[in-house]
């Protein structure tokens, strides 16, 4: 996912992220993780690109993806970001929050991080934020 088309992959249709180019190549990375993690990719997207690397095909030649089937609708977990629960809240330190997307992984590093919640509070809003 260094580069643009890779596996059919068209950043200004898909509207995927690039990973830069990694000077340690040797680094070990868990692509499905990677993919569902960092990219947002569907549980789907990301078998299928685990499995034509795992098979070693070229992303240069390799077309797992479209621009009329493929959507960013189908490809990216729609709740792979968040918006800030305090986004509205002005009776907490630094709010309103303006950050206007965060990833499910990093919401409680922000809210104990920016907001300077305690970890009771940042578990009360968690779970508000999933009814």
């Amino acid at each position: 996912m260094t580069f643009d088309g890779a596996f059919g992959l068209i950043q200004e249709y898909h509207q995927h992220q690039l990973c830069s180019s990694s000077k340690n190549s040797n680094k070990k990375i868990y692509l499905y993780q990677h993919f569902n993690s960092k990219h947002g990719f569907t549980r789907q997207a990301s078998i299928r690109l685990v499995t034509a690397m795992i098979h070693q095909e070229d992303p240069h030649k390799r077309k797992l993806f479209s621009v009329t089937n493929d959507t960013p609708f189908t490809l990216f977990d729609p709740h792979h970001k968040v918006k800030c629960p305090l986004s509205t809240r002005h009776d907490i330190i630094n709010t309103p929050c303006l950050t206007q997307e965060i990833t499910r992984k990093s919401i409680r590093r922000h809210l104990a991080g920016v907001h300077r919640l305690d970890q009771e509070t940042i578990n009360k809003l968690i779970k508000e934020m999933i009814k």
